[in-house]
């Protein structure tokens, strides 16, 4: 469990994505439809909100291009 800004530094240092700011994180957490956390998967870190680093990574993968989802 990682916060938004912790995972998005960590997204970039394990070659995931170029760059990711918290932001850009949360407004994918907040708006897109894909997004693969649950609001029972989020967790709490002192004043800052939590999420599974696994599946923000799942997230971005999907998110490549020329990456196919499942039948298309």
């Amino acid at each position: 469990m990682l916060t938004f800004e912790q995972a998005a530094a960590q997204l970039v240092a394990d070659g995931h994505v170029r760059r990711m700011t918290a932001e850009g994180l949360r407004k994918a957490a907040r708006t897109h439809p894909d997004w693969p956390v649950t609001d029972d998967q989020y967790g709490k870190a002192s004043n800052a909100r939590t999420l599974p680093y696994e599946l923000a990574v799942r997230f971005v993968q999907t998110r490549r291009r020329g990456v196919k989802k499942d039948g298309e």
